[in-house]
């Protein structure tokens, strides 16, 4: 038996294009409990991560061969759609997406499984308050996934780690990552309960470098955002406070690049213990 003939859409008008071009908006995300995601490198992770797809579009004009291979093995509950290449320039923000988007059923994890860890290995989690660039929340996923962080919690103020440009900067490891949304007393008390130590990356007298730092425990370190810092609630719960030090004219870094320091400082404590 043949398969059923694909829907086939050429307008950028079109319902079906419209309403998944509007899960670029966070508001629409949520009210739908869905989210979009270009690209063959991002949805082959998601895929492999057991993501449910709502519905893929396909330009057959711009499929690369990463696309090609990744349709050999889904079943999208909504079915594939043909797309025109004008069509397709309504769903995608970016060039080089290898002619396909796909909307995705949202799921959260709970907080206890971010604060997890494989036997054997002690937790190392990631908390980002108040990062609102998505680009930068999805680089920190990124370090995260490379450095073996166990999990990563997103907390108020920050950006949706599932919008578009946060996906992209993640090269999609925000699927394959465990990850959670929660407020901050939430993860204070759930890590006090397990033990785990909380580490505020802050500019106070009392701040010291990672590598004073025993990260081969488990641990939490809370990262804020650049300008404004974490807020005095975190300050008075960390159980230590940790700085880079900067030799030079700039007083602060990045929160990924920072984030990245700390977890690689993490990583070679581990690795040579």
């Amino acid at each position: 038996m043949s398969p059923p003939a694909r829907l086939q859409i050429t307008s950028a008008h079109n319902p079906r294009i419209k309403e998944a071009a509007a899960l670029r908006e966070r508001k629409e995300r949520q009210r739908q409990g869905l989210l979009l995601v270009e690209g063959a490198r991002e949805l082959s992770r998601a895929v492999d991560a057991g993501w449910t797809i709502d519905a893929l579009f396909v330009c057959d004009a711009l499929a690369s061969a990463a696309t090609k291979d990744l349709l050999a093995r889904v079943s999208p509950t909504r079915g594939i759609v043909d797309v025109s290449p004008h069509a397709f320039d309504k769903l995608a923000l970016r060039e080089g997406s290898d002619g396909i988007a796909a909307v995705l059923v949202a799921r959260a994890l709970p907080l206890e499984h971010t604060l997890a860890a494989p036997p054997g290995l002690a937790p190392l989690v990631v908390a980002l308050h108040g990062i609102e660039k998505p680009g930068n929340l999805g680089a920190v996923l990124r370090t995260a996934d490379g450095t073996g962080a166990t999990g990563v919690v997103v907390l108020e103020g920050s950006s949706d780690p599932f919008s578009p440009n946060s996906i992209r900067a993640s090269l999609g490891t925000v699927f394959s990552h465990p990850l959670a949304h929660a407020r901050s007393d939430a993860l204070i008390a759930a890590a006090r309960a397990r033990d785990i130590a909380l580490v505020a990356a802050a500019l106070t007298p009392d701040a010291c470098p990672p590598w004073q730092l025993d990260l081969t425990r488990p641990t939490c370190l809370v990262l804020g955002a650049e300008a404004t810092g974490l807020p005095d609630t975190w300050l008075a719960a960390a159980d230590r406070r940790v700085a880079i030090p900067m030799r030079g004219a700039a007083d602060s870094y990045n929160v990924s690049v920072a984030g990245a320091m700390l977890l690689y400082d993490a990583l070679r404590q581990r690795s040579t213990r």
